[in-house]
């Protein structure tokens, strides 16, 4: 803003408008500016990773844009259908603290996540005070990817918030650590490609004896609905 004004990308709303192809970027010197004309210069900034062949992008876990599109989409969602139960998509976490905005907090990982969460909840319940709010737990088992920089994330995470647990099959390492620490779990069974039902019965008899368990759900990553039926007839 003084030496020089960086490009900033159009917006519609909340979402960036993308131009596809696009590669050349000007910078603008205003007037008084301390660079000269024709100085070359090397610029350093954060520019949001992609995921895979879908293209998704990060986001940021404290940017205040993030938080203002989640509340838009909370109102929107309320409008469509207020549901009572929310599911927020917290496994795989794997870009974090890396930015401007989770730098200036100086903590770690396992707070920013801790703090997310937090954050997602109360934007949830400031449109469905009476929600339930789930996510995937997979972040927060020491066995799976609670560990290095996210170990003890869980402590940072509202014991209202029902984790899912989307491991193999049922376990002291992972409902079982959950459920001793106070969240209520749900277990996910996933069949893409193998249709026997056996492990989800052994994820119902682990549920059982867990005080706090709220049930299985199914999911598929590829559209698999194969053995959803029979999934349904299972007690």
């Amino acid at each position: 803003g003084r030496d020089y004004i960086a490009p900033r990308p159009e917006r519609e709303g909340l979402n960036i408008r993308v131009k596809k192809g696009e590669k050349d970027i000007s910078f603008v010197r205003p007037e008084g500016s301390a660079i000269p004309e024709g100085r070359k210069l090397l610029v350093d900034a954060f520019v949001p990773s992609r995921n895979g062949g879908k293209q998704q992008r990060s986001t940021c876990m404290s940017d205040p844009l993030v938080f203002a599109a989640m509340a838009q989409s909370a109102v929107g969602i309320r409008e469509a259908c207020n549901p009572r139960k929310w599911f927020l998509s917290t496994d795989e976490v794997r870009n974090f603290n890396s930015c401007a905005h989770c730098l200036a907090q100086k903590t770690d990982a396992a707070h920013l996540i801790g703090g997310y969460i937090t954050k997602a909840m109360e934007t949830i319940r400031a449109v469905r005070p009476d929600a339930e709010v789930y996510g995937w737990a997979d972040m927060f088992i020491p066995t799976q990817n609670g560990k290095g920089e996210w170990t003890d994330a869980w402590k940072y995470v509202p014991k209202d918030f029902v984790m899912c647990d989307w491991s193999e099959r049922a376990s002291n390492e992972s409902v079982g650590f959950l459920s001793s620490h106070g969240f209520a779990v749900i277990g996910s069974m996933c069949k893409d490609g193998a249709h026997s039902l056996r492990s989800g019965e052994a994820w119902m008899d682990r549920l059982r004896t867990i005080p706090n368990a709220k049930g299985l759900i199914f999911t598929t990553w590829v559209n698999d609905y194969e053995c959803l039926e029979d999934f349904g007839k299972l007690r």
